[in-house]
């Protein structure tokens, strides 16, 4: 079930909210920058970033903000598509790389 999660495709667009978080070792939500604004060059792709596309999987997200697989807490990745939404969760089981879904949301906030 983990390399399904693993292989959930998440959108960052006008139909889609999506923030990615860095849990800190004191239990802080860190706001990481949204993947649309990575530079795409060719050095950039030289360094094992896929080209980005408007979607990512989970797998490629933990592998843009966790370079070498390092520890560095808990990546977080909520998204929110109007009605429904999900939060994704990284780096709480080993390996560290695997996602579980954390949470569902539906409904106005």
């Amino acid at each position: 079930m983990t390399k399904e999660i693993n292989e959930t495709l998440i959108g960052f667009g006008e139909y889609a909210c999506t923030k990615i978080y860095l849990e800190n070792s004191v239990g802080v939500l860190i706001p990481l920058p949204n993947p649309a604004d990575f530079k795409h060059d060719e050095e950039t792709i030289k360094l094992g970033h896929d080209k980005f596309d408007g979607e990512l999987t989970l797998n490629q997200i933990y592998k843009r903000y966790m370079p070498d697989n390092e520890h560095l807490g808990m990546l977080y990745v909520f998204t929110d598509h109007g009605l429904r939404g999900a939060i994704y969760r990284a780096g709480n089981y080993t390996p560290r790389s695997d996602w579980q879904k954390y949470a569902v949301t539906e409904g106005y906030a």
